[in-house]
Formats: C-alpha cells, structure tokens, sequence
C-alpha cells in the first residue's frame, strides 16, 4: 500500500517519464524511418521526374546490353563500358520523356500498330525488325510462337535462360521500335503547327544574293590596356544569358596526384634483349606460331592477307611498310615504338584475289540425300543455281538473296565480297581454293551445304605472315619503387597541400580542379581511373583517399575531393573569365571600330592597310546567314546600295568592312519547298522533344555503384 501511495503521489512525474519514453519511441522511429527512406533513396540508379529506375533493374539492363556486345567479340574497355552506360542512362530519360509526352497529347503506339511495324503487315517493316528478325513473316511468327512464355516453359531447365534472355532482347527490340514510331508521331503533330508566310516561302525558293569585297581583323589589333570590364557587367551578362550556363547534371571537383610508371633504363635493355631472343627465333623455325604465341598480340594466321587488312590489324604503319617489300622468310629489325617493339616473319607471300562472291543452299535432313544430285544436275547445267535456292534451301536469309552470302559493310550497306579473313572465321575458307561456278557438297557440322563461287575479286599482293609485340615495359623493381614513393608522399604528409609540394619535388603530376561526373569514364587523362570517380562521388568535400589508386597498368594516383557542383546552372564563378574575354573583346571591336570610322577612308585599300589584312571577294552572300557567319556582315551586305562602302562594324570578336559589288540573280526553284517544310518541321519537332528532355528532373546516382 505504501508504495502505491508513493505511485500516486509522483503520478505527474510518471505521466512526464512515460512521455517522454513514448515521444523517444516515436522520433526514434521516425528517423529510422527516414533513414530507411534515404537508404531506399541510394539504391535508385537514377530518378527522373519522380520516377525511380532502381538499381537491380538498371544493372539488369546494363549486362544485356553489355553482354550484347560481348557475344559479337568486342572487347570492352573502360570508356565503352561507360559509353554503353551513358546510353542506357539517355534511353530511361528519353523513355520517361516520351511517356510524358504520352500524357500530354495522348499519342500512343497500339499493340496493333506495333506488331504491324515488326511483321510488314500493310506497312513498311521496321528496319530493326529486318535486321534482327529477318522479312520472311512466317519465320518471324514462328520465332515469336518459341519465345511465348508458355513455349519457354515447357523447355528442358537448361535451355530456359537463353530463352528468357532472348525474350528480354525482343522485348528491348519492340521497346525500341515503340519509341521512335511515338517520336515520329510527336515530330509530325509538332510539324502541323507552324505556317510559312510568303516572305519565308520566297527565301526558302531561293533567296537573293550578292558579291561583295570584305575588309575583316581581330579586335586584338586594338592593344589598349585601359578597357576593363567590372564585376556589375560580368554578373548583368550572366543574368541575361542564363540559359546558356545550364548545368543539366552535377559534378564534382577533384585534385590529384599522378605518378606514371615508366621503363627504367635496365628495363628497357631486358626488353631489348628479349626483342632479340625473339627475332632470333623467328629467322630459326620453321613454324612461327610456335614462336608468336609466347608473346603479347602474337598471331600467325594460316591464312593470306591484303594490305588492307594487314593495317586494319593496328600493326604499326613501319611494319606494315616493311611488309610490302620484305622478301620471304625475313623479319624485321625493330626499334622501340610506343613504348613496344614489333615483330613481323613474312611466311609467303602471293598474287592471290582479293575477294570472292559465294552462293549456298542450305538443306534441311530430309534433303541430305539429295545433296549429290543436286550439285551433280548444277553443273550438267540442267538446273540452275537460284533454282536450286529456292527449291531447297531452308534458310531464308540467304534465299532472297539467291543464295548469295550477304552482310553488312561498315557503312551498313549490304555487300557481297567475302574476304579470306572472313570465310576462315565462318569455316568456308575452302570456297578459296575452288574453281567457279563448280558446285559442290559441303558438310558444316550438323548441317549439308551446297556451295558455289561466283565469281573472284582481282587479283592482289597477299602475304601470309607471323607477328608478335613485345613490350617495352617496367619490372616488379620499377613499379614498386614508383609505389613506395607515393605511399611516402600520401603517410608523411597532414595536409593535401603539402602532398602536392612533396609530389611536385618528386616530379610528379599534380591536377587542381578537374571535373567528374557520374557519366565520366576516367579522371581528367588518368585511363582507367573510373575507381577514383566512383570513391569522389561518394565521399565528401575536403576528403583525401585513404590509399593509392591503382589505375590501370601504368598510372598511381592520391586524389582530394573539392566542391560538387549542383544541377541547375554553371556557377558564375566557373565562368567568369569566359564572360570577361568575349566582353573585353567585344569592347576592343567597338573602339576598334569608331577609331577607324573617325579616320573616313574613302576605299577599301585603305581600310585594309589600316586593319592590316587584305581585301576577300565572297559571293552568294543573302539575308539568310549561314551558322558559321557574322549575321551583321551579311545585313550590311544585302542593304547598302551597290559600290557603297560600309563603316567598320564590330561582329563578335572581329571589325568587318564590306561593299556590295554585284547582285545574283535568282531563279525561283518551287519544287524544293515541300521538301524544305517537311524538314523543317522535322527540325522543330527534334527541338521540342530535347526541350521535353532537357526539362526532366534528373537525378543520377550511378556514380556510387559503377
């Protein structure tokens, strides 16, 4: 009883524990709440206009397309990994901003009109569709019946993934063709709301023009150290051209210190002397590649090349020249190059043609048996080859072709020429050592070729060759002494600044102020250096790494992170100088240009000895200023009267005097109008969609996981 009666009577002390208990409870929640929210917040990759691509996704995304790449042989370095990034970052923020438009307007792609545009059917096939999934409609129905999700799953287990990762290319594929058929649309309505008037129909037939002679040079010609520019005309210049400092993504400023580690001169005498190890080999054997294949890029092809091929293989323009004259069985004698010395052993060397055009029939197993008698009535010449084709193959690509082997030159033309390089790769490289117009069967793994050649390049030097690179390059020694160094330099010192004095005695790189970004691939010219971007955008001001970066196999860095700049706009800071220059330059051209007037020339000879240049004559000169040049120039040369001499003019960083000498007559031309509108409008639309995405509130957090 006593201590209820002692509960009672501290009852308002209990009442303020207890609250003071459940309000800690509640703020405590709160923040754990909100540090939930900031947590979920860092696992986005990018937002955009709200919209949240979490990282799983973009990461899943980001190894497709990569994997893509990868599949066709590329080998990708650090700045193609970050291009591919970039570009899937562009594609959410353009997929976001079409579904804005969407909204907006209410554009839409329906199934219909997308399946449409994959089969031909009533419209032209996209070009993407034809390239990735053939033309043959009954083909591309048949594919898309196998990547049904009720077709995957009644797959063997093991053949599930590559199904579903063919159903997410499909699945890209028809995203891709969506959004440019909804941006053709958008460009079209955006096309339908401007009218040209007469007087622009008039210039767009063809506008008017004339000859005139010019007189031009730099405002620097006035030296006049009193024009000076204030704080007030830099900071009014700033307001009123603001969009012109529109700073669409944040960056972040880093300070660092570059060690490179070069050869040593005993270095360079080992690699020397295993350069000459190397050729002595090569002189000796009788087969090369067991020679190339211990070496870095060693290759010996049992093939012949052009070349043309040979400097597509980024061998050294020396050796390829050694190559063209060298005898067989010799090899060169190299110096170093680029940090690596070259080795080449000319194995033969032939007239030889160049390329070849090839035809196939494809059959299915029903048909093997055929096979013989086939070939056998091609070249009784009772049958002809494209009768055949279309008979018998089964492989439709080749069929509308005639069964002619067809791919896609570097200018994405459709060409016919297949070289050695190419049939090797493929296994067809016999077609090189058969007569034409000889048909014959082939055996190619599970399936039964007939082939034919039809016809051989002309003929062409080719040379069958062995190479190998040998690089000059550091030992274990050299690199851990550079390393040692640095480590001194980043343990010994409090300070960054200090660091730097330390670095700049060692002789050493040091970099103030060097601007990074999440769409980055390096810092300033440090290769693979995109470790060092990712720990700068994570950490914060003032913070210096912790270690030495390694960045790839030849660069040691110690980096400082300084200020990051918010999206929005450049700071005036940043470009204050940039504002100074153009505005004193400017000043320079108007006293310039009063300073001649007072002078009243009377002929263009002596403005031109005056401005210390010669007179230029440039004709077609119209109302219509090109994007290169001075608009002014081209309104006092289709205003002043014929002869007349303009005063000097100020025209951005230069004084100009002209005079209209000739007028051109014009023909009106009425039947390029149309096509002129159509691009125009075309224009206007492209512009009001990169405004829609320049507006998009983007917020990217790559930089903290790749």
């Amino acid at each position: 009883m006593a201590t209820l009666q002692k509960i009672r009577n501290r009852a308002g002390l209990l009442i303020i524990v207890i609250g003071v208990a459940l309000l800690a409870f509640i703020i405590g929640d709160g923040l754990r709440s909100g540090s939930t929210v900031a947590q979920q917040r860092k696992q986005n990759a990018l937002t955009i206009n709200g919209e949240k691509v979490k990282i799983e996704d973009y990461s899943q995304r980001l190894s497709e397309i990569t994997r893509m790449y990868e599949q066709q042989g590329r080998q990708l370095d650090d700045a193609q990994r970050m291009q591919i990034n970039n570009q899937l970052a562009q594609e959410f923020i353009q997929n976001e901003a079409l579904k804005k438009i969407t909204q907006q307007t209410g554009l839409v792609v329906t199934p219909k009109e997308l399946f449409a545009l994959v089969m031909g059917d009533g419209v032209q096939q996209h070009p993407i569709a034809a390239q990735n999934l053939g033309t043959d409609p009954e083909q591309i129905k048949d594919f898309l019946r196998q990547l049904d999700e009720s077709q995957i799953k009644a797959l063997p287990q093991e053949q599930q993934a590559a199904a579903y990762e063919a159903k997410a290319q499909l699945d890209a594929l028809y995203k891709s063709i969506s959004s440019e058929r909804l941006l053709q649309k958008y460009t079209s309505l955006i096309a339908r709301t401007y009218a040209v008037n007469k007087v622009d129909e008039k210039f767009m037939s063809g506008a008017p023009t004339r000859t005139v002679a010019v007189v031009r040079t730099p405002s620097t010609l006035l030296k006049d150290p009193t024009i000076e520019v204030s704080d007030k005309e830099v900071a009014d210049y700033y307001a009123q051209h603001i969009e012109n400092y529109r700073l669409p993504f944040p960056y972040t400023l880093v300070d660092y210190i570059a060690a490179e580690v070069l050869p040593s001169e005993a270095d360079n005498a080992a690699s020397k002397a295993e350069m000459e190890k190397a050729r002595e080999a090569l002189l000796n054997t009788a087969h090369p590649e067991t020679v190339v294949r211990n070496y870095d890029n060693g290759f010996a092809p049992d093939m012949y090349l052009t070349g043309d091929e040979i400097s597509s293989m980024n061998i050294s323009v020396l050796v390829n020249s050694y190559i063209q004259v060298a005898g067989i069985g010799d090899v060169n004698r190299p110096f170093a190059e680029n940090g690596r010395y070259n080795l080449v052993k000319i194995v033969d060397k032939k007239q030889a043609p160049k390329d070849l055009t090839a035809r196939v029939i494809v059959l299915d197993s029903i048909n093997f048996k055929l096979a013989d008698s086939i070939a056998t009535a091609i070249n009784a010449g009772s049958t002809s080859f494209a009768e055949m084709v279309n008979r018998y193959s089964i492989d439709p690509t080749t069929k509308a072709q005639e069964g002619f082997f067809t791919f896609q030159d570097n200018n994405g033309m459709l060409s016919r020429n297949l070289t050695e390089p190419m049939l090797s790769r493929s296994g067809l490289d016999t077609l090189m050592q058969v007569a034409p117009n000889k048909a014959f069967v082939f055996n190619q793994g599970a399936n039964k070729l007939i082939l034919q050649v039809a016809s051989f390049g002309e003929n062409v030097p080719k040379f069958k060759i062995a190479f190998c690179s040998i690089p000059a390059t550091y030992s274990d020694e050299t690199y851990n002494e550079k390393y040692r160094l640095m480590s001194d330099i980043l343990a010994e010192n409090k300070s960054f600044d200090s660091m730097k004095e330390a670095a700049k005695k060692a002789g050493f790189e040091v970099s103030e102020g060097v601007k990074t970004s999440a769409s980055e691939a390096q810092l300033g010219s440090i290769g693979q250096s995109r470790e060092v971007v990712s720990w700068a955008l994570r950490g914060k001001e003032g913070e210096v790494s912790e270690h030495v970066f390694r960045c790839g196999t030849s660069h040691l860095v110690i980096a400082r992170i300084g200020k990051t700049i918010p999206a929005g706009h450049l700071p005036i800071e940043e470009v204050k100088q940039s504002i100074t220059d153009k505005l004193i330059a400017e000043k320079r051209g108007e006293q310039l240009a009063t300073q001649l007037a007072e002078k009243s020339y009377k002929t263009m000879g002596e403005y031109a000895q005056a401005m210390q240049t010669q007179i230029d004559t440039l004709s077609s000169v119209s109302n219509i200023s090109e994007l290169n040049s001075a608009p002014r120039l081209s309104a006092y040369a289709m205003t002043l009267p014929l002869g007349t001499i303009s005063k000097p003019f100020p025209s951005t960083t230069e004084v100009i005097v002209v005079q209209p000498i000739a007028e051109n007559s014009v023909t009106v031309v009425n039947s390029n109008i149309e096509q002129q509108r159509r691009s125009i409008g075309q224009g206007l639309g492209w512009r009001a969609f990169r405004s829609v995405m320049d507006n998009m509130k983007v917020v990217d957090n790559r930089g903290r996981f790749y």
